[in-house]
Order: structure tokens, then sequence, then C-alpha cells
């Protein structure tokens, strides 16, 4: 599992980015490496969930959890549930020919802006 992270950087979260950066690149890599096997091999880029630590934080923050929402293309964060749902089709049948791939879960808000 990657981060959007992987996808910008910032000075604040250079060694951060840089592991999420080789979780990528491990993945594309393994996906070459092993694809003559049978074996797909996958990333997931989560965004910013909406779990209860976040809420809090953003509290914490003088914010509330709805502004964040406000800045994604969905107009909502992303919840466990979500990812869950992206690893599920790399898990079935339904991603049989799909390997050294990205796939964000974050509600379009890499496309838009940083939270």
């Amino acid at each position: 599992m990657s981060g959007v992270f992987s996808e910008s950087s910032s000075s604040s979260y250079v060694v951060y980015s840089t592991a999420k950066i080789a979780v990528v690149d491990l993945a594309v890599s393994l996906a070459v490496e092993l694809g003559s096997e049978g074996i797909r091999v996958n990333a997931l880029v989560p965004g910013l969930m909406r779990t209860a630590r976040v809420v809090a934080t953003a509290k914490a923050n003088g914010i509330g959890a709805n502004d964040r929402d406000a800045r994604a293309s969905l107009a909502r964060l992303g919840t466990l549930d979500d990812k869950v749902g992206a690893i599920q089709f790399f898990a079935t049948d339904l991603s049989t020919c799909i390997t050294g791939e990205l796939v964000t879960v974050d509600s379009g808000v890499h496309q838009v802006s940083v939270l």
C-alpha cells in the first residue's frame, strides 16, 4: 500500500514520501518480474480517509471534517470500506488482466488539491 504522497512531495514529509515512492516502484517492478508466472502485483494509493482520528484532529485544529470533504471531487472523504472495496477488486477474477497498476482511493482529492 502506498499513499498520495507518492504522487507529490513536500519537504516536510521527505522520508515518508520517499518510502511511498519506493512502494510504487516495488509494485511495478514485481509486476514485470512475476507476470510471466501469473502473479499480479498492484498498489493501492489511499488518500486521507474519514476515520475517528481524522475527525478528532480536524476538530482539534478548529476545522470541521466536512471542510475536508468539500475539497474532494466526490464531496466526501473516503472510508475504510472504500479501501476494502478496491482491495477486494484486486483479489477477484474481475482484475485478472490488471498488473503493475496504482489505484488511488481518495474521492478525487489528488486531482484538485492537497489536503
